[in-house]
């Protein structure tokens, strides 16, 4: 992610926007965007599998007391 950022201006070419200031600026926030985007994706994900974790011990602790 950090080599989009730092090839902001390729980026622009490519698309053949003008490089300016303000494309700039406008693809470094869609960039940090992308990264807001995944790390929240990955934490929620996490929480969702360390929540299964938890609900697969607790049925197990139940299942061998019973």
């Amino acid at each position: 992610m950090e080599k989009i950022i730092d090839n902001k201006k390729d980026i622009l070419k490519q698309t053949g926007q003008p490089v300016s200031e303000h494309n700039e600026e406008h693809v470094e926030n869609e960039v940090s965007q992308i990264n807001i985007t995944m790390r929240v994706t990955h934490i929620y994900a996490n929480g969702i599998l360390q929540g299964i974790e938890i609900k697969e011990k607790t049925q197990n602790q139940w299942l061998n007391k019973h």
